[in-house]
């Protein structure tokens, strides 16, 4: 008989959007974008847009950090939807951005305004992304071909109050929900077994925006266990009282008995 169990580790891997370590100079270009921000513009219907920078977990490229964004409108017929962009920023301050758009890449991103070029995702056009802060004013354009497609306008929205008395100010993570595990056919016949860990990436409001495979017994156990750390409902960490954005691991362990 087979026994399969998720695990969940309620404890962050490395801490996000608050008192960041000290920077490089992209890195620094990068912060400006964090919080959340109202946009409109042509091509854009109104549009909440969440940024969260996140530093690397990788030893051997400890200056490599993440910018995660969430970007939460509706589409056509009203629907609400969230599209999630990723940008890893590297040492040299190259960076790669993957989109709902497409991908690129961009040489230097020390100072705005920011360029990413590659292909959409249907590999029809090529693909611009930019990125430029003025003030208290961020755009965000896109451009397929030489056609602008997205042509965006944020403004930051201001930081909600904290009650600094909050009877519980330091919350750690927990799981409320865990998502069902259902082990891969693929492994049925040959009764494999092991563990993997999944890098789950909460906001600030406990939503997932990005899992990947930190370390895997077997790559016919990733599916599952990216769809069973995507399925779990987490509660973030609450510092301060406030809720941040973060890494946290998820542990799923595929076992026979």
């Amino acid at each position: 008989m087979r026994s399969i169990g998720p695990l969940f580790l309620a404890v962050p891997l490395l801490l996000s959007t608050t008192n960041p370590c000290p920077a490089a100079a992209a890195e620094n270009t990068f912060h400006a974008l964090r919080g959340h921000w109202h946009c409109t513009g042509i091509g854009v219907r109104r549009t909440e847009r969440s940024f969260f920078d996140i530093r690397s977990i990788d030893p051997e490229h400890p200056d490599r950090y993440e910018v995660f964004s969430a970007a939460d409108s509706t589409d056509a017929k009203g629907v609400p939807y969230t599209a999630v962009e990723r940008i890893v920023v590297y040492e040299d301050h190259a960076a790669q951005i993957e989109s709902s758009e497409g991908s690129g890449t961009a040489q230097a991103t020390s100072e705005f305004p920011i360029r990413f070029t590659g292909r959409t995702f249907d590999d029809r056009a090529t693909l611009t992304i930019s990125y430029k802060i003025d003030d208290a004013t961020l755009y965000r354009t896109v451009s397929n071909g030489s056609t602008v497609t997205d042509d965006e306008t944020c403004t930051r929205n201001p930081e909600k109050a904290v009650d600094p008395t909050c009877p519980r100010p330091n919350v750690p993570a927990h799981v409320t929900h865990v998502g069902e595990l259902s082990y891969p056919a693929d492994a049925t016949a040959t009764r494999a077994q092991g563990i993997v860990a999944v890098r789950v990436v909460l906001d600030d409001r406990s939503r997932v925006l990005w899992t990947d495979i930190l370390s895997s017994a077997s790559p016919a156990f990733n599916d599952a266990a990216m769809q069973a750390a995507r399925d779990t409902t987490y509660q973030t960490e609450v510092r301060g009282c406030r809720p941040i954005a973060a890494l946290y691991a998820f542990r799923a362990d595929f076992s026979w008995r």
